[in-house]
């Protein structure tokens, strides 16, 4: 079916080069546990039976980054790379598309978070003590060594990975803005809004281009960037501020993003529990369904992806939340 593009008279939904439309139906499954790769065998193929075609991974740390601590700068992980490799072909072969986050702001933590981990900078291959151009986190998206670096590695992936149809995009960040207190935010638009058009003129594949923010972090000069071809939002009901039902929230996010923005909406991050699987607060998964179906049927370009995949593939919930909604959508042309 080719590339994932935006589709381009209404600008909310996706398709694929051959112009059939592409509604994402999917989940987050960011990165794989102690089984490494074999994990995503086993991940993977409960989705072409459930109508699901559509992921998310991470470059972190621990799973899929090629650059992240000071031995791998120019020198980017082979072993990780390889593992990326398989898990792009595994997914071509499935027929899954994947949004690639090349970062996570766990890189720029100096102190571990609520979840004893993410303080990457003091080992990061760009900070200033390990030999790299940084003094301070904020350089990453200013100083112009640093800014070669990352274009260098942008070179690579395009080069390693462009051609997989299963990248469906590109997404520089996770959830930077709650890194925010290093940086300064109109450095990181600017640096956005460059290597996203750095892409533009390198990518020969024309890969879409995103990055996303914190539980209800929006950061509108982000998204008013012409350079962003799409917009994500995360959002757990714990933290959800206002929202108290997720189908209220796709609809908000929908209607409101489509409004000042003028481009698809990914709900990309969900969970009923920010904290946790905690099935013991969603007993009948309502709170799931609601967001899966919601996001979908509210005009986002896709269902809501939640998180805890590792749980919801123990438990097999899938052909619950997902494959009554892919055959209700199927032969619609829906979107």
């Amino acid at each position: 079916r080719g590339f994932a593009r935006v589709e381009p008279k209404n600008k909310r939904y996706f398709m694929t080069d051959d112009g059939q439309p592409l509604p994402l139906l999917g989940e987050c499954c960011c990165w794989h546990g102690k089984a490494g790769t074999f994990d995503f065998d086993k991940w993977f193929a409960d989705y072409e039976p459930n109508g699901m075609n559509y992921t998310r991974l991470w470059m972190c740390p621990w799973a899929f980054g090629v650059e992240i601590v000071k031995e791998e700068r120019l020198n980017y992980n082979q072993k990780q790379a390889w593992q990326l490799d398989y898990t792009m072909q595994l997914a071509a072969d499935k027929g899954i598309f994947i949004m690639l986050c090349l970062d996570y702001h766990g890189i720029f933590n100096v102190k571990p978070d609520m979840w004893g981990a993410n303080n990457w900078w003091p080992k990061h291959a760009y900070n200033q003590v390990n030999g790299g151009p940084c003094a301070s986190q904020n350089e990453f998206f200013t100083h112009p060594e640093a800014l070669k670096l990352y274009r260098k590695r942008l070179r690579y992936m395009v080069g390693r990975y462009g051609a997989y149809p299963s990248l469906m995009s590109w997404q520089f960040f996770n959830e930077i803005n709650n890194v925010f207190r290093f940086l300064k935010p109109k450095d990181v638009v600017a640096w956005h809004d460059q290597m996203a058009q750095w892409l533009a003129q390198n990518d020969p594949y024309q890969h879409p281009r995103t990055t996303s923010f914190g539980s209800k972090g929006e950061h509108r000069p982000m998204w008013k960037l012409d350079s962003m071809d799409y917009a994500n939002w995360h959002l757990y009901l714990n933290w959800a501020g206002h929202y108290r039902h997720p189908a209220a929230m796709a609809e908000d996010v929908a209607t409101r993003f489509t409004r000042n923005y003028g481009k698809p909406v990914s709900i990309s991050e969900y969970g009923t529990s920010g904290k946790g699987w905690e099935p013991e607060i969603d007993p009948q998964l309502r709170g799931l369904q609601q967001a899966v179906w919601g996001g979908i049927m509210a005009g986002t370009s896709g269902t809501s992806m939640p998180w805890w995949w590792e749980k919801m593939h123990a438990e097999k919930i899938h052909a619950k939340l997902w494959m009554p909604l892919a055959k209700f959508l199927e032969g619609t042309g829906f979107g």
